[in-house]
C-alpha cells in the first residue's frame, strides 16, 4: 500500500546548559578519552561539473584534502534549523532577564554527503565565512573550522580519536545516487513510501523544539561575546539536526538563554573567569594544579581598556556598579573639579588624615566621578552622595571615611585607563611604557598572548613556549592542556539527550496508532 507521509510536531523543549548538560558524566568521560591527531591544514576547492546528481539546484561541491586522500563534499542549505524570531536570553548586571530576537541567516547552514562514501554525514557552517562543522566518513570523524583571517581560505581539520564522537550510520550500503535521493526526500513536502505496516510510523517527520541553554564557562569560553556564543550554539545544534534528519527527525532550535554573569546553578569550574583571565589544566593524575595565570598588564582588553592584575577596569563599569544600570563615567570637567578639592567626595590619596588633592594630569585616578543616574543606591553605613552642578551636567560621587574597614567602592581602580596609553596605579596617571615588559606579541609569533609571568600563552593549536609549532596551546606555566575539543564532546552529548526524550515519545505515538488499529480489528470481529 502507499502510505502518505505525515508530520508529526513534538512540542517537547529540552532544557540543556553546555558543557555540564544532563548528563555531566557522559560529558566528562567524553572528554577524557578524546583525543585528536596534528591537523591538517586544508584549503576547500570549489567544484564544478561533477555529474548530474551533484550539479542539482542549490548542491555545492567542494574539494578538501585531508586524512591523506582527497575528498569531494556535496552539500546544500538547510531550510529548518531556527524558528523565527528566535528568542535570546541574557541577564542585566541586576540579574533581571531581558529577551532579544538577533538576526540569524537562513543560507550559511548546510548538510550533505561525501562522494564515493554511502556512510557519510556533513554538517557545515559558513556563517562565520569560513567553514565550521564536522564531517563524518565511515566509521571516522573530522571536526574542521577556519584559520583566522588567513588570506588564503585555509582551514585547520582534526581528526578526532574517541569513541565516544563517532555516530553509528543509520542508514547503511547507500549509493551516492540513493543518499543523494535520500536528501531530496526529506526535504519534498509531499513524498510518500511504500513499506509493510511494521515501518508505517518511520514515514512521518517528527520535530523536536529545543532550548539550549548557555552556562557561564562556556559564555567565558566564547571570549563573553553573545554574537559568537549564537554562533557556536548554531553550528552545534545544526550537526545535532543532521544526524537526527537521518531518523527522519527534525531539531528546530527555538531559544537560548545564556548565563553571561554566573552560573545560575552552581558549578565548579576551573576555566577563565573573565577576559583578562587565563585557563589552567591539571594532569589528572595529582591533587596539585598549576597557580593562577592571567594576561599580562597593560595587553589591551574591551573598550579600549587594559588589562591589569586579572581585571579589565573601567570607570564606566565601576559607575554602574555603584549606581546601577545605565549610570556610567562623569565628563572630564567633573572629574578636574572635584578631584582637585581634596576632600571626602575628591582626593588622589590619603596622607595621615589629610586629603591629598589631584594634579590634572591625575585627576581621573582620584574619586571615580558619573553621571546619568537614575536610582540612588542602597548605601553601607556612614556612606554619603553627593551630586554637583558642573557645566551643565550632573556629577555624582560617593565618600568614604577615614578608619572604616570596608572596601572603598569609590575610588578608581589600578589599572584604569586614563588617557591613551595610559593607566592609574596608586592614584597617578602613567605610561604604559613603565610596566617593564619582556614578552610581546613578536615573541609568541603572533599566535598567543603574554602571561603575568611574561610566558606566552598559546592560542589552541600551537605549543609553547614560543607558538612556533603545533600543539594544544597553553603556556609553560598553565599545566598540560588538554587536546580535547568543546564541539564534538557537546555534540554527543547532546544527541544522546535528544534521542532519550525521543524515544519515550516514539513509542507513545506507535502504541496509541497501533494499539487503536488493533482494538478497532478486534471490535469488528
Amino acid at each position: 500500500m502507499v502510505i502518505g507521509e505525515a508530520r508529526v510536531s513534538m512540542r517537547v523543549v529540552v532544557l540543556l546548559w553546555l558543557e555540564v548538560s544532563l548528563f555531566p558524566s557522559g560529558l566528562s568521560q567524553a572528554r577524557r578519552s578524546q583525543s585528536l591527531s596534528s591537523p591538517d591544514v586544508v584549503i576547500p576547492l570549489k567544484v564544478t561539473n561533477r555529474g548530474r546528481g551533484a550539479n542539482a539546484p542549490g548542491w555545492l561541491s567542494y574539494s578538501l584534502q585531508f586524512g591523506g586522500r582527497r575528498h569531494v563534499v556535496h552539500m546544500r542549505v538547510k531550510k529548518i534549523l531556527v524558528s523565527r524570531p528566535v528568542p535570546v536570553f541574557t541577564y542585566t548586571e541586576e540579574h533581571a532577564l531581558r529577551q532579544d530576537h538577533p538576526f540569524v541567516p537562513n543560507d550559511c547552514y548546510f548538510h550533505g554527503y561525501v562522494e564515493g562514501v554511502p556512510e557519510s554525514l556533513v554538517s557545515l557552517s559558513t556563517c562565520a565565512g569560513g567553514f565550521q562543522g564536522m564531517l563524518q566518513i565511515n566509521d571516522l570523524t573530522y571536526e574542521i573550522q577556519p584559520i583566522r583571517h588567513s588570506t588564503t581560505f585555509e582551514h585547520l581539520v582534526y581528526k578526532i580519536n574517541t569513541n565516544e564522537a563517532e555516530f553509528s550510520p543509520m542508514r547503511c550500503g547507500l549509493t551516492n545516487k540513493a543518499a543523494h535521493q535520500q536528501l531530496e526526500f526529506e526535504e519534498a513536502e509531499k513524498s510518500t513510501l511504500k513499506q509493510n505496516s511494521t515501518y508505517n510510523w518511520w514515514t512521518h517527520l517528527w520535530f523536536l523544539e529545543l532550548v539550549v541553554v548557555v552556562d557561564h564557562n562556556f559564555f567565558i569560553y566564547s571570549q563573553s561575546n553573545f554574537s559568537k556564543v549564537q554562533e557556536n550554539v548554531f553550528v552545534v545544534v545544526n550537526i545535532v539536526d543532521s544526524i537526527y534528519q537521518q531518523l527522519g527527525t527534525y531539531v528546530i532550535l527555538t531559544g537560548i538563554e545564556i548565563w553571561n554573569h554566573e552560573n545560575v546553578f552552581p558549578m565548579i569550574s576551573i576555566e577563565q573567569v573573565n577576559e583578562c583571565d587565563l585557563p589552567e589544566w591539571c594532569n589528572g593524575t595529582s591533587h596539585q594544579c598549576p597557580e593562577d595565570v592571567y594576561v599580562q598588564d597593560g595587553i589591551p582588553c574591551s573598550d579600549g581598556a587594559y588589562c591589569y592584575q586579572k581585571r579589565c577596569n573601567k570607570h564606566d563599569e565601576q559607575c554602574r556598579e555603584i549606581f546601577g544600570e545605565g549610570a556610567k563615567s562623569a565628563s572630564q570637567s567633573c572629574y578636574k573639579e572635584i578631584n582637585s578639592q581634596g576632600n571626602r567626595f575628591g582626593h588622589c590619596g590619603i596622607n595621615g588624615t589629610t586629603y591629598l588633592k589631584c594634579h590634572t594630569s591625575d585627576s581621573f585616578c582620584g574619586r571615580v566621578q558619573c553621571e546619568n543616574v537614575g536610582d540612588i543606591p542602597h548605601l553601607r553605613d556612614h556612606s554619603t552622595l553627593q551630586y554637583t552642578h558642573i557645566n551643565g551636567v550632573t556629577c555624582w560621587s560617593i565618600d568614604y571615611h577615614l578608619g572604616m574597614n570596608t572596601p572603598d567602592v569609590g575610588e578608581v581602580k589600578d589599572g584604569t585607563m586614563c588617557g591613551p596609553g595610559n593607566i592609574c596605579i596608586h592614584k597617578k596617571c602613567v605610561n604604559l611604557s613603565l610596566l617593564s615588559h619582556v614578552c610581546f606579541p613578536e615573541t609568541c609569533n603572533m599566535k598567543g598572548i603574554c602571561n603575568n609571568k611574561h610566558h606566552c600563552h598559546c592560542g589552541y593549536g600551537w605549543s609553547p613556549p614560543y607558538c612556533l609549532h603545533r600543539g594544544n596551546g597553553g603556556s609553560v606555566d598553565s599545566g598540560p592542556a588538554s587536546a580535547r575539543r568543546v564541539f564534538l564532546p557537546l555534540v554527543v552529548t547532546l544527541s544522546s539527550s535528544v534521542l532519550l526524550l525521543l524515544l519515550p515519545a516514539v513509542f507513545i505515538y506507535l502504541r496509541k496508532h497501533f494499539g487503536s488499529k488493533k482494538t478497532k480489528t478486534h471490535s469488528s470481529d
